[in-house]
Order: structure tokens, then sequence, then C-alpha cells
């Protein structure tokens, strides 16, 4: 019976020797296209074919069955009939037995079955390079097809352009576009630019996306770096750049001409890859420098925070430019008026001490050397800028309390 011919299959080799035999009989004519698939049926079921996956056993039974296709066909030409009864036991010889190829055939066997697994193996990888054409004709490889836009959420939005958006933004937006197809192409073409402006390499990145820029890392950049690193990217087999970049201490910008100097640093490299914005970033410095300008030397560092906190906010819209400041006004004051959300209420005053910002008025005593005239008449209530000492011996009390004071009270020094 065809079980016990089966039980002889423990090698993938016997077992496409065995297959490679069922297909000659099959093209011979001894038997029909029904005996071979279900002799097929048996052998995949084999102890020898348990640990490949259902996808790899649907290959393989696929690839036979393209076999027997094909010695179906060359049979048919041959005017071979091979309409003899289905056996569904299996194959069998003129005495019912399975039949076993001869020691004659063994060589010529293994030859044709190397020959059917080397056929079986290109078979497959036509057949994924088939699946992967179509895959991208359809524009669903997961790997290297582009989505579709239309299907974007915001696709029926996308050509409506806000009515109040300016026309630098508006161009701004094209360039980005235009660079976000390929960033590293672009960034790859731009740091070998021989007149790219000095600006630190891991950032040009994010300005090809207007994406906001922290001016503390560009700041950084100017500095002497500590330690150097070479990053290599190769472009080709024949070409590579290598950048070097300094691993610079974490600087913050504390002063308007520190401010100053790393906003030129980074207007240049942006009018460099956006060509269009130099009136805008202009603007913009010139704002910034005169609020620098009317606002107190101490009270400087607010303003850089509320450049910063303004620049993201505008940079977080695509459809804003550095032009609409008017979308960030509320900011200034958040940073610069005394009742701002972003004020600073522990700057210590003058002469005072650090804390809470008080809830109240309030005077510090002893911030000027004059005398207190009204404490030395018993009438000066709660705290004063005056110095509270008697006015003839310069003790602790009031004058009238002091056993050196003259009678005539013409020997008062203090002022008020």
């Amino acid at each position: 019976m065809a079980g016990d011919a089966f039980q002889n299959i423990d090698t993938y080799d016997s077992a496409t020797i065995f297959l490679e035999q069922v297909a000659n009989r099959l093209a011979a004519g001894s038997i029909n296209r029904v005996d071979a698939d279900n002799t097929l049926q048996g052998v995949l079921a084999l102890p020898v074919f348990e640990d490949l996956s259902s996808e790899n056993l649907d290959r393989l039974r696929d690839s036979w069955g393209r076999n027997f296709d094909h010695r179906t066909q060359a049979r048919d030409q041959a005017g071979v009939s091979g309409m003899r009864a289905s056996n569904p036991s299996g194959l069998d010889g003129s005495s019912g037995d399975p039949a076993h190829p001869g020691p004659e055939d063994e060589d010529f066997l293994r030859q044709r079955a190397r020959e059917s697994l080397a056929a079986a193996e290109q078979r497959q990888k036509d057949n994924q390079d088939a699946l992967r054409v179509i895959f991208e004709a359809i524009g669903k490889d997961p790997v290297s097809a582009a989505p579709d836009k239309s299907l974007f959420g915001w696709a029926s939005d996308a050509q409506d352009a806000p009515v109040n958006m300016h026309p630098d933004a508006a161009k701004t937006v094209v360039a980005v576009e235009n660079y976000s197809r390929s960033i590293e192409a672009a960034r790859t073409s731009l740091l070998i630019q021989p007149s790219k402006p000095d600006f630190p390499a891991h950032l040009w990145s994010d300005l090809l996306r207007n994406q906001y820029v922290d001016l503390n890392k560009v700041h950084s950049h100017l500095h002497a770096p500590h330690q150097a690193s070479r990053v290599v990217e190769k472009f080709s087999d024949t070409f590579s750049l290598v950048t070097t970049t300094g691993q610079a201490p974490d600087k913050k910008i504390k002063t308007a001409a520190e401010w100053c100097y790393a906003w030129n640093v980074y207007s240049r490299a942006v009018v460099f890859a956006f060509r269009h914005r130099g009136s805008e970033l202009n603007a913009w410095n010139d704002f910034v420098m005169r609020t620098f300008a009317t606002t107190a030397d101490l009270y400087h560092d607010q303003v850089i925070s509320m450049e910063a906190s303004m620049r993201r906010h505008i940079f977080g819209n695509q459809a804003l430019c550095l032009w609409n400041r008017s979308e960030v006004a509320h900011l200034q004051h958040a940073y610069l008026s005394p009742m701002g959300s972003e004020s600073r209420t522990k700057r210590p005053a003058p002469g005072g001490t650090s804390g809470d910002a008080p809830k109240g008025p309030k005077r510090v005593r002893h911030q000027v050397k004059d005398i207190c005239k009204r404490f030395n008449m018993g009438t000066c209530v709660g705290n004063c800028v005056y110095k509270h000492s008697c006015s003839d011996c310069g003790g602790g009390h009031s004058r009238l309390a002091c056993s050196k004071a003259s009678s005539g009270g013409s020997g008062s020094r203090g002022s008020q």
C-alpha cells in the first residue's frame, strides 16, 4: 500500500525523489491527476514536513501542482490517455504493491530531484518578485511605496490656505514640502555646498522642516569644543562626507549680545535654505533688539525667554511666520509685565532679601543713611527708608529717650 511507501520518506531528498517518480508516472499515463494530487497530499502530511509553516507548505504544494500540470500537458500532447480509474489508496504497480524505483533509476531520479528543487526555489523567488511588483503597482508596499496623500484625513483642507496667510509663509510651506520629500537627501546636498554658512550640522534637519530651533544650541556650538566626534556619511561607492562635530558645553544665552550673535548665525542658515525670508528675519531682529533697548538690563533674560516662547509658538503653526507678531503679542505681556504669568516673582528687590513677591508695598528700613526725624519725635509708624537712630548720640533709641539729648533740640542731624 501507499502507506508502506510513505514510511521510507524521512528526508526532503527522499520526498522529492518519490514525488518526482509520481510526476514521471503521471507523464507516462500510468496514473491520473487525481492519484497524483492525493499522493502529494499524503506526502506533505508526513512528519518530515511538520516543521514547515503553512505558508511554506502551500508554496510547496503549489510548486508540485504546477509540476504536475506541466507533466499532464506534456502527456496530453504525446497522446497518452492516462484515464484510468482513480485509486485513492495510492500508487501501485501491476500487483497492487507500492511502486519503488529500480537501482538503475536512483542516479537519474536524484538528478531530477536536484533540478526540481532548484526550479522550485527559482519559482518561489519569481513569485515573490511578482508579488512585490503588484504591491508597488497598487501603492500598498509598506516599505518603498509612497502613501496615498488623497487618503490623509486633512487632504480636503490641504488646498485651502488660510485667508490671512502671509505670502512668505506660503512660500516657506512650498519649500518645506519639497525638502520633506527626502530630508536626508536635502541635508546631504546642503552639507557639501562650499558656500553654506557655519551652523550646527545636527540642526539642519529641523531647520529644513521649518521647525523651532533652540538658539541655546546654536550658542553652545559657537564655543570651542572639549571633544570632537567624526560622522562619516557615505553618498556613493566613491564619495563620502566626514563631518566633525564638537561636544560643546551646554551654555544658555544670558545677554542681549549673546542672543544677537546666535541669532545672526541662525538667520544666515535660514536664508541659505529659504532665500525669501531675509526681510522677515531682519524685521524680527529689529523687534527683539528694540525690546532689549526698552527693558532694564536686569530683565534681559526675560526678553530672551519671551523671544524663544514666541518663536516656538510661531514655528508650531506652518500657517504663521515671523511677520505674525500680533499672534504672539500676549506672550510679551506674560514675560515682561509685572502682572504677567511668566514674570519673575522671586527676584529680590534692590537692597532686600529673596523670597516670594510681597502682597503689598513694603518699604525697606535703613536703605539710606539719613536719620529719621519722625522716629526721633516718636511719630514714625511702620517701616521707612530712613535710619532709626538717635539724632544726638547715634544710638538705637530715639532722641526723646536719649539721656545725652540737649534740651534745645537744635542738635537734630536728621533729614526728612
